[in-house]
């Protein structure tokens, strides 16, 4: 039963995604080849089913293990309509160096073939992964002019007129409309947007034509074929078209060809340009419905070698169906089996079908190509509209813009030329995106005075820091520093650092890159402060990231010794505050500093200092001991008369935050004296620690026999505790 239901899945993934490509894909060639008119019909046709086989095989004999749907798309299938639709000028140069329309034919599919070679070397060259750097709304304005040229495209066989018109030309032949042609493809068109809904089970493309092609013989039976509209016409019934390549070779050194170089070379770039980005948008797509990881660049290499092969022999250009491959992983496909029977179906198809399809009317083709423009119209396009008109945009001028570039691309795509509006919609938002870019890189400013680091000081200490801390300024950076914001800060830092700034901290936490111009403005900055003796530190790069490396390669850290960088700005504050407090006092020994100076011990005479010192022990820690830990029992108090213990937290797989660090004068394990709850952080040594310790008992002993002394000892607690808790308030708000 396993096995047979293995080959079931992929056989029916395989048929499915069939009914679903092959309709779709002759819509998609008809639209490609429209403009040369009916005659070629015939050819387009088979060029989009030919498509479709050449990308199964491709896949399979390339090694593709996936179950993406190879079939022709709508946006090429424009691509290439709008190249047939060139001005007037370059058309009758084409049909010149062709010699016939069937010319034009063959010289498209040859500009195929080179977008097939450029795609596949985007794939080679790894730099796949650049297409999808062309800006959001560059693409959004393409997708919308892609879906208004497809709709109106399709205006002159909805109304029922043989041969394509330009809208102008059907307006002043308005009095030739077949309105009952009209209904046909307005019905297919509605079906198809509708299907889904309608008939559960079943391809909405599928159900959509089949309406459409019912109700045009429907109404040709109760008499009405005389005003209705043409059907496809014969159409080869062999596979591949061996002369094609042949055709190729001999149109290649025709004289007439020197001329349209470039209009060659740059619209088989355009193609692989669009179809690269279309084909790996819908692979990431496609394998994150089935939840699978695939490689881009080789996806890449897969549809252009399909793109060469398949022109070859007179197929169109090919990418992904979406629906296709949704449909076949519905039905229960997950191997590449279901692609191999995608390729099978498809030419029985084309053997056994050729009859049914002679017969299918032109106007449900369009119907459901008009389906397609509708359903192409960009989505986020459509909610910027209505959150400009509903007026809830917040930042409104920078969605205007992105809406202006959206528009202009259009609009230059529609009238002027495909390639240029691209290449205009891409330079638009690089100049909007560097003006962007080039606002000011200072998140924040703040000083010493305003916002200490994490450690706990004595009164006179904090007294001081609150006074020169002023000196001390702190930056904080984001975004990219590059040519366009480098003199912006270097002027923002000259504006701030006035002369009593003897400390400038740069926390580059949050900045994402930095070009060489960024780099030597950092240098001339470091230059102008040792000249005046004062200090710059670096925060935010922490030993061995990539930013540090970049900064490194572009000399950047010698001018800042490895001793004035710091992983965070906190560490930074503390480098500084030290500095401040060193020259204030110098170094300071145990004996330095006298117990009745310990805060703690605020207010209290000589004698209940005295009481104190009996009372309190002596302990010595080595660098790196561990007081206690969190959740570890313990109720006492520690002074630290030397060195330095930070607080900390363990965060999981091995990270820990250091929440504050107590120096010399302050206290810690006051929360365990007074309520005698397990410890709430790992209290750690920094360097060699010398401590008083006060136990709980002796603290019990001192409320019973010495009450004024543990009520002013209590009272120093009580302000420290509430000291801190300012401070951290303050911090958070700040």
């Amino acid at each position: 039963e396993g096995r047979l239901g293995f080959v079931r899945a992929e056989v029916t993934g395989g048929i499915v995604a069939g009914m679903i490509s092959v309709p779709a894909s002759m819509g998609y060639a008809i639209l490609a080849f429209a403009p040369l008119g009916p005659a070629l019909l015939p050819d387009a046709v088979r060029a989009g089913l030919l498509a479709i086989i050449v990308g199964c095989t491709v896949a399979l004999l390339s090694g593709g293990r996936t179950t993406f749907a190879y079939a022709p798309r709508s946006v090429v299938a424009f691509l290439i309509s709008a190249l047939l639709l060139q001005s007037s000028g370059e058309a009758r140069a084409w049909a010149e160096a062709s010699g016939s329309v069937r010319g034009m034919f063959v010289l498209i599919l040859t500009i195929t073939v080179l977008a097939g070679i450029f795609q596949a070397l985007f794939g080679v060259l790894r730099i796949g992964r650049l297409v999808k750097y062309i800006p959001a709304p560059a693409i959004a304005g393409f997708q919308n002019a892609a879906a208004a040229l497809i709709l109106g495209a399709q205006f002159g066989s909805l109304l029922g007129f043989p041969d394509p018109l330009p809208i102008a030309a059907i307006v002043s032949r308005f009095d030739e409309v077949e309105l009952l042609t009209m209904l046909v493809g307005v019905t297919t068109c509605a079906v198809t947007l509708k299907g889904a809904r309608l008939v559960r089970g079943v391809s909405p493309t599928l159900l959509g034509i089949t309406t459409g092609t019912v109700l045009y013989y429907g109404l040709a039976m109760v008499g009405f074929k005389d005003y209705l509209g043409p059907v496809i016409g014969k159409i080869p019934t062999g596979l591949p078209d061996v002369e094609i390549a042949g055709e190729m070779a001999r149109m290649i050194f025709l004289p007439a060809i020197e001329p349209l170089l470039p209009t060659i070379i740059g619209g088989a770039l355009s193609i692989a340009v669009v179809a690269s980005l279309d084909g790996m948008l819908c692979a990431r797509i496609i394998a994150a419905d089935a939840r699978k990881r695939i490689d881009g660049n080789r996806e890449l290499v897969r549809l252009g070698v399909g793109n060469v092969v398949s022109p070859l022999i007179g197929g169109m250009a090919l990418g992904l169906n979406l629906a296709a491959s949704f449909a076949a992983q519905r039905a229960g496909a997950r191997t590449s089996w279901s692609v191999a029977v995608h390729g099978v179906f498809v030419i029985a198809c084309m053997l056994l079908l050729p009859p049914i399809i002679e017969i299918m009317p032109r106007a449900v083709i369009a119907g459901m190509l008009s389906a397609v423009a509708i359903q192409l119209v960009d989505r986020w396009t459509l909610r910027l509209i209505m959150t400009l008109l509903k007026g809830e945009a917040a930042h409104r001028p920078r969605m205007l813009v992105d809406l202006g570039i959206v528009v202009v691309v259009a609009v230059i795509a529609i009238a002027v030329d495909l390639v240029l509006a691209v290449c205009l919609g891409v330079s638009v938002a690089v100049v909007f995106f560097l003006m962007r870019m080039s606002r000011s890189v200072v998140r924040r400013s703040y000083r010493g005075d305003q916002v200490r680091s994490r450690i706990a000081r004595d009164t006179a200490s904090a007294s001081l820091l609150a006074y020169r801390g002023i000196e001390i300024l702190v930056l904080e950076l984001e975004g990219a520093l590059f040519f366009g914001t480098a003199e912006r800060l270097d002027a923002a830092i000259e504006r701030q650092c006035a002369s009593s700034t003897r400390f400038l901290i740069l926390d580059l936490k949050r900045v994402q890159d930095i070009d060489s111009t960024g780099a030597r403005v950092l240098q001339q900055v470091c230059d102008r402060f040792a000249r005046d003796a004062r200090f710059v530190l670096l925060a935010g790069v922490p030993a061995g990231s990539v930013l540090g490396g970049l900064l490194g390669e572009l000399g950047l850290l010698g001018a800042v010794t490895a001793d004035r960088r710091f992983p965070d700005a906190d560490r930074a504050l503390e480098w500084a505050e030290d500095r401040i407090l060193l020259e204030w006092r110098g170094a300071r020994s145990p004996s330095d500093f006298p117990l009745g100076q310990l805060d703690l011990l605020h207010g209290m005479e000589e004698h209940e200092v005295s009481t104190m010192r009996s009372l309190l022990r002596l302990s010595r820690f080595q660098p790196g001991e561990v007081l206690f830990r969190a959740g570890d029992p313990g109720s006492d108090l520690f002074v630290i008369v030397s060195g330095r213990a930070s607080a900390t937290l363990e965060l999981g797989a091995g990270r820990e935050v250091r929440l504050i660090t107590f120096a010399a004068g302050t206290a810690f394990g006051e929360l365990g004296l007074l309520d005698q709850e397990s410890r709430s952080a790992t209290i750690t040594a920094d360097g060699e620690l010398i401590c008083y310790v006060l136990g709980r008992s002796d603290f019990v002993a001192v409320t019973r026999m010495y009450p004024g002394v543990a009520i002013k000892l209590l009272r120093n607690l009580s302000r420290e505790l509430s000291y801190r808790l300012r401070w951290a308030n303050r911090t958070v708000f700040e």
